[in-house]
């Protein structure tokens, strides 16, 4: 069963997520910009971001060896 969270839901956790990739990941050169929650990962990618190579860091380092991506957002719309 696939649960919608509400608009308002998604705008908090997306500040949490910025407000605390700080303290996530420590003192890493490299920003990161995912938290875990009950139903998986909740990541940030911001616009120019090298997609592949951020995603493939984020599961190697999660140890994920396959997954389903559900977008939730974009600032620029898909065209």
């Amino acid at each position: 069963m696939v649960h919608l969270l509400s608009a308002r839901t998604l705008l908090v956790l997306s500040f949490l997520l910025i407000a605390s990739a700080g303290y996530l990941c420590g003192q890493s050169k490299e920003k990161c910009r995912y938290i875990k929650t009950a139903a998986g990962y909740l990541m940030l990618l911001l616009q120019g971001a090298d997609l592949f190579s951020q995603l493939e860091g984020f599961a190697h380092q999660e140890q994920i060896p396959s997954a389903n991506f559900i977008p939730i957002c974009t600032r620029h719309g898909y065209g």
